[in-house]
């Protein structure tokens, strides 16, 4: 195929993502994370495909994780 390369970007273009990381790093944006043991592996990626990859204080309370400012 003659190198041809076709790609995207599930975020935007370059000029936004690089927009979007100088705010972040303007305004001091921190990522939350839970951490997790690795034989905790399996439920972590079931908590992802259902949409529960988040993390708040009385989130870290009711689930009984670690949740912390990275």
């Amino acid at each position: 195929m003659n190198n041809v390369h076709i790609g995207g970007s599930a975020i935007g273009a370059p000029v936004v993502i690089k927009e979007m990381l100088e705010l972040a790093a303007k305004e001091n944006v921190r990522p939350w994370i839970i951490k997790r043991p690795m034989d905790d592996v399996n439920e972590a990626v079931q908590d992802m495909e259902k949409s529960k990859a988040r993390c708040s204080r009385s989130e870290e309370r009711r689930v009984g994780k670690e949740c912390s400012q990275g």
